[in-house]
C-alpha cells in the first residue's frame, strides 16, 4: 500500500510539473489570439489566470479515473465527458473552446496511451532500478570462483 501512495504522489507531482509547461503554452496561445484579434479589429479577451489554472484539474481527474474505472466503456465515457465539460465550462468564446479542447484532447490522448501501455514498475522504494537489482542478485561467475 505504501508503494501505491508513493506512486500516486510522484504522478501528481509529475502532473503539476507538466502543467507548468502547458500553462505557459496556453498563455502564449491566448495572447497570440488576442494580438491576432487586434489586427482583425475583433476583441478576443484573454481568460483570467484562475480559469487557465483550472485546466490542471483535467489531468488530475484523468488520473483518478484511470485508477478507479473498472470497465473499459466506463473509462472511455468518463474521460470523454470530462473533456467535453472542460470545453463547455471553461471556454466562453469559440477560440477559447478550441484551445481548451486542444489541450484536454491532448491530455485525453496521453492518458489513454498511459492506461493501455504495458505496466513497467521500474523503481522500488530503495531507489534501485530492477536492472541493478538483477545484476546484484546474479550468482557469481565461474571465473570469480576460480580466483577465490
Amino acid at each position: 500500500m505504501n508503494r501505491k501512495i508513493w506512486r500516486m504522489a510522484v504522478e501528481v507531482l509529475e502532473i503539476f510539473l507538466n502543467f507548468t509547461v502547458i500553462f505557459c503554452l496556453e498563455t502564449a496561445v491566448f495572447y497570440s489570439l488576442q494580438l491576432a484579434g487586434r489586427e482583425l479589429d475583433q476583441a478576443l479577451p484573454v481568460p483570467g489566470m484562475i480559469r487557465q489554472c483550472l485546466l490542471v484539474l483535467v489531468p488530475l481527474a484523468y488520473l483518478l479515473l484511470r485508477e478507479k474505472a473498472q470497465h473499459f466503456w466506463t473509462f472511455v465515457l468518463l474521460h470523454v465527458l470530462t473533456a467535453a465539460a472542460v470545453v463547455l465550462l471553461l471556454g466562453r468564446t469559440v477560440p477559447e473552446r478550441l484551445v481548451y479542447g486542444l489541450f484536454s484532447g491532448g491530455y485525453l490522448f496521453l492518458y489513454f496511451r498511459k492506461r493501455f501501455a504495458p505496466v513497467e514498475d521500474d523503481w522500488n522504494m530503495g531507489g534501485e532500478s530492477k536492472q541493478r537489482q538483477m545484476r546484484r542478485e546474479e550468482p557469481p561467475s565461474l571465473f570469480l570462483h576460480a580466483l577465490a
